[in-house]
């Protein structure tokens, strides 16, 4: 790409504009001048800029030839073309293009020198052939003594003949070469060195270790980090074969791959130029050391592809899988089994019990259909006697069949064999006074059932309101426990419901809480209160309404049971129940709820015992 040209602002007396990036110090008569680098020896007048571009590399250039005297002021012409300049930029270009292929051709130049010097081994040479890169710096050092001795000029009669000896120059190049860290990692890298690897079709179980066990050995030069493992054979531990292939798993090389550098940074002119050839360095390096990793990479997986331990230990494991798998299996299958077999007994033990059931009810439909067959035929014997010995329209037939409701078969029987055996004068008053006695004696069995019915209500609706019902002590222990167990607490309605104790369930102490948080029934609202406040109110309450309950218990006696059917019990139920609905409710809806607290009592004959109290009460006064 063509760069644009850079010009400054002259006047008509000076030259004319040039294509320069750095300008020498300002001529005399300049006016606004603008600089375009920072070689400008005027510190007042200095601007920072990039030096790079075409023209930048042509003033150096032109600056080189100036220093060899090769150099050849070009004038430029005042109305230049666009052809001209073109032809300008082609010519700059081309000599850029081969000033770079000469830095190219010297770096090339001097891996040439370096190869003919590593034609011989350097290792070879100090006599260390046998140990190669297994070299310490000591036994080079002592290596290099010892022909020193023989090969050193001061050794030698002829001084100036022995100091171009090539055995010598080949022993110095060396011994320089071999104690210096970076070149002896860039010679050591650059000898002929075996990448191969085992081809896949070569290896067997049988040859595994005899092929492997070389190649891991010989790439082990390589390894950053010493005590390499070994590959072991088939009686290593399992552990130290898994530890040997993490290890070169994560292989750390040293390697160098310096040789394939495209340019020598040491040829750069400047700091820019040297960069930028380390940077085309680095990513030729990059390609060979990605190309090295990928080598040690399949050479890993190829021989833990084949390694036998490997392969028996994943058959080892395939067996526990499959074994795992085939236990799991069995016992999914004896699961289906136990649930199978308990569905189908419990299939048949419901088939049974159907079955049974519907033996039973067939026996009692048999046994009701013979006890109503027996029934019958026992009223049939029973109306027959009848008419045959009583001839009162008062005992005919229906009154029999009316009478026969309140009787049993087996009176039924007893009072027609009764009728059977007696005279028939004395039938009519028989049957009279047996149905009169079987009738009462239903009466008072039905009047039994109920008295039991009313106690069970009764103990059941006393055991409720026991359970409702809360002391002072009890409100007082429950506003302790909010206080002491606060909400975000562990179980705390359990552990406020043990302090309160009296048979007190986590429900009741909830619903209790609920109430008082909701201002419960009479609990006025004064502000805001907290759970404690409430609880303590609520306990004054209710130790005010037991001593209220004392004062009128001894104003007000109850009459006795015998004289208007009232109980104390039932009259303590209607106290509280005017206590608690009063007055100002509708009348209907306030005796209707009172009834249903009194318990055997009707709105009816609640309100008549009220007026019966307040007409007592209005004589005494």
């Amino acid at each position: 790409k063509k760069k644009k040209k850079t010009s400054i602002s002259r006047n008509s007396t000076m030259e004319p504009k040039r294509k320069l990036l750095a300008l020498p110090y300002p001529a005399e008569g300049m006016d606004e001048p603008v600089i375009c680098g920072t070689l400008s020896f005027c510190d007042d007048l200095r601007r920072k800029m990039e030096p790079a571009g075409h023209f930048y590399e042509k003033f150096y250039t032109d600056l080189e030839k100036k220093k060899a005297g090769t150099y050849t002021e070009e004038k430029p012409q005042r109305n230049s073309s666009s052809e001209d300049e073109d032809d300008e930029s082609k010519e700059e270009e081309q000599a850029h293009a081969k000033e770079w292929e000469k830095k190219k051709k010297g770096k090339a130049e001097m891996d040439e020198m370096r190869a003919k010097i590593m034609d011989n081994d350097l290792y070879e040479i100090l006599g260390l052939g046998d140990i190669a890169l297994g070299a310490t710096t000591g036994q080079i050092r002592s290596a290099y003594r010892k022909l020193a001795l023989i090969y050193h000029p001061d050794k030698q009669e002829d001084n100036k003949a022995a100091e171009t000896d090539p055995r010598w120059l080949k022993i110095l190049d060396a011994y320089e070469t071999l104690t210096d860290p970076a070149k002896r990692k860039k010679y050591d890298s650059s000898r002929e060195f075996d990448d191969s690897i085992p081809e896949v079709e070569d290896v067997t179980e049988t040859n595994f270790y005899e092929i492997f066990a070389v190649v891991f050995r010989r790439n082990s030069i390589w390894s950053n980090k010493k005590n390499i493992p070994d590959i072991g054979d088939e009686n290593t531990d399992l552990k130290e074969v898994h530890r040997f292939y993490n290890f070169w798993r994560g292989f750390q090389s040293w390697r160098d791959f310096s040789i394939h550098d495209e340019y020598n940074p040491e040829e750069a002119d400047n700091r820019y130029e040297r960069r930028w050839m380390e940077k085309e360095n680095k990513k030729t390096k990059s390609k060979y050391l990605a190309q090295e990793k990928e080598r040690i990479k399949t050479l890993t997986e190829r021989a833990y592809s084949f390694d036998p331990r490997i392969l028996a230990e994943k058959r080892e494991e395939e067996r526990i899988r499959m074994e795992r798998i085939k236990e799991k299996q069995e016992e999914r299958e004896r699961a289906r089994k136990v649930i199978e077999d308990a569905k189908r007994k419990r299939r048949e033990e419901e088939e049974e019990k159907k079955r049974k059931e519907q033996e039973e009810t067939d026996r009692l439909k048999q046994e009701r259909k013979k006890k109503k067959e027996e029934m019958a035929t026992a009223i049939e014997n029973l109306m027959t006697v009848s008419e045959n010995k009583i001839h009162d329209e008062t005992c005919d037939r229906y009154y029999v069949e009316e009478a026969v409701k309140s009787m049993t078969r087996e009176q039924i029987v007893e009072i027609t064999s009764q009728l059977e055996g007696a005279k028939q004068s004395a039938c009519r008053d028989l049957l009279v006074n047996f149905v009169n006695k079987c009738k009462r004696a239903k009466e008072e069995h039905l009047e039994k059932l109920r008295n039991e019915e009313k106690k069970k209500s009764k103990k059941v609706e006393e055991e409720k309101k026991a359970t409702q019902q809360w002391t002072k002590e009890e409100l007082a222990l429950l506003a302790k426990g909010v206080q002491k167990f606060p909400p975000g607490a562990s179980n705390r309605w359990t552990q406020i419901a043990k302090m309160v104790g009296n048979g007190k369930t986590d429900k009741d102490v909830i619903e209790r809480a609920k109430n008082l948080n909701r201002g419960g029934p009479g609990v006025p609202t004064r502000g805001k209160m907290n759970d404690t406040d409430r609880m303590r109110m609520e306990a004054k309450k209710a130790h005010q309404a037991e001593i209220e309950k004392k004062r009128v218990t001894k104003k007000v006696e109850a009459p006795a049971v015998d004289e208007s059917g009232w109980s104390v019990e039932q009259q303590r139920q209607l106290e509280v129940a005017m206590r608690k609905y009063p007055a100002s409710l509708k009348p209907d809806e306030r005796w209707s709820s009172i009834a249903s607290v009194v318990d055997g009592k009707t709105k009816k004959e609640c309100v008549m015992r009220f007026k019966e109290i307040r007409a007592r009460l209005q004589k005494k006064d």
